[in-house]
């Protein structure tokens, strides 16, 4: 969704009193942070993983993982190259990250720079497999 109007409706089955599903409308929005936000649905799914995977690679800062910081630099920052790249609002971003984080793909990690200060990062979680991996280890074999 574009960030104006970013609204729509959904059509659900919405369980009654008998126990029967109806037909039901749902005003959706991704300013919040409802069950509707599902990673694995998500259009922008394979490139949102690749993002968070190769990390920034602008200027000579290229190569390190996104900040999981709200505070530094804005080029450091997961969110804003998450609005920037899916014309989202940084709220509709965030919401989105933590989306991820919350399905276990992504989550915050560890990362020792070069001068050996600790700093939290956005990381792939450990196992998980994009469909890309997944198709590439499937063609080894």
């Amino acid at each position: 969704a574009k960030k104006s109007p970013g609204h729509w409706l959904e059509l659900i089955d919405y369980e009654v009193g008998n126990g029967e599903t109806r037909p039901s409308l749902i005003w959706r929005s991704l300013d919040s942070t409802d069950e509707f936000l599902d990673p694995q649905r998500w259009r922008h799914r394979a490139a949102f993983l690749r993002l968070v995977s190769d990390g920034r690679i602008e200027g000579d800062q290229g190569g390190q993982p996104w900040s999981a910081s709200g505070t530094g630099p804005r080029n450091a920052r997961l969110a804003v190259a998450v609005s920037q790249a899916f014309d989202l609002t940084e709220k509709q971003a965030v919401a989105w990250i933590r989306a991820f984080a919350d399905e276990g793909s992504i989550s915050i990690v560890d990362w020792v720079r070069p001068n050996r200060t600790v700093t939290k990062v956005w990381a792939i979680n450990p196992g998980y497999q994009t469909e890309e991996d997944a198709e590439t280890e499937a063609m080894r074999e």
